[in-house]
């Protein structure tokens, strides 16, 4: 039915003439004869930075670090022990994955209703909530939502009491530079560590386990090609996005054991770390089987064009 609007020269001019009368009410006649609407591409670091530039925050004190790598078995944990071994901040662990909350709330922000909200449901702090108006619309002002969210934050990851008068962060395997760019918003004063390691050890740690998920549901990591997707698409954005970031620094696994790499970290946390750590292991996954030929294919397949940007072979 579609192909009539496009293919002559008659079908163009019914299409303005759709456009015209009907497209206000019934959209495009592609939609239309779908029986759905189109989703739309939504560029999250597009309304990100709209966000950032009309979004006013009341100050906040709190200087959280967050620990972001590419994937799985990437050297996360270790970072988060290093970081922990100075005991002014707890760094919280890959916390309910399956809930995805800085996800969720992400998506919460890319919102129309958050990005333009109708100015004329929003109820400002100097107005009257009795006075005589409209009161089937009325809305908190955009900065409270946004406050909202950090406090929910705060309180989800307050310190144990053990702790107390320690800083907090966490550490996660699966946000791209868009849920650092979020995180930044709420507190700017938050500091970021990015990491990423050669998809071919990471894989080879991660093959014989092939359950957990990027997004629960529905985006589980079994295939070699799945797990390198996942890492070249974290990978891309800490390399190509990371300028976002304030206070940031971006290491290689291998590059750990470099004293330069140590000194840079404990520059960005303003503390020393323990190095020692680096030589002592605590739990993590045992020695395992070296990955098949055909898996490695299908992993280089997915990886092949970051690979060369990061230095690796």
């Amino acid at each position: 039915m579609t192909r009539i609007f496009t293919k002559s020269t008659l079908g163009i001019a019914a299409r303005g003439l759709w456009e015209r009368s009907l497209g206000p009410f019934l959209g495009k006649p592609e939609d239309f004869f779908r029986g759905r609407p189109r989703n739309r591409d939504l560029d999250v670091n597009a309304v990100l930075a709209e966000l950032e530039r009309s979004v006013v925050l009341t100050p906040c004190e709190d200087s959280p670090v967050f620990v972001l790598s590419a994937g799985w078995r990437s050297g996360s944990t270790l970072i988060q022990r290093l970081v922990q071994s100075s005991r002014r901040i707890h760094l919280w662990g890959e916390p309910y994955d399956h809930v995805g909350l800085v996800q969720s709330l992400l998506k919460l922000a890319c919102c129309d209703d958050v990005v333009r909200p109708p100015a004329h449901f929003l109820l400002n702090g100097d107005q009257d909530p009795f006075e005589d108006r409209w009161l089937a619309n009325t809305w908190p002002t955009v900065p409270q939502w946004f406050e909202a969210q950090r406090t929910f934050l705060q309180a989800t990851f307050k310190v144990p009491e053990r702790a107390i008068g320690a800083q907090w962060g966490l550490k996660e395997v699966r946000y791209s530079i868009k849920h650092a760019r979020f995180l930044q918003m709420l507190f700017p004063r938050a500091r970021f560590v990015l990491l990423v390691r050669h998809p071919r050890d990471t894989w080879n740690s991660y093959r014989e386990a092939r359950e957990w998920f990027w997004e629960w549901p529905n985006r589980q990591i079994r295939t070699p090609f799945a797990f390198g997707t996942m890492w070249s698409t974290l990978a891309r954005s800490f390399r190509t996005e990371h300028q976002h970031l304030r206070n940031v620094e971006t290491f290689r696994y291998e590059d750990l054991g470099d004293q330069g790499s140590l000194d840079r970290l404990e520059r960005l946390l303003t503390f020393k770390i323990n190095r020692s750590l680096l030589t002592k292991r605590i739990g993590g996954s045992q020695r395992r089987s070296r990955y098949t030929f055909l898996e490695g294919h299908r992993l280089r397949r997915a990886v092949r064009q970051e690979l060369s940007e990061w230095g690796y072979d």
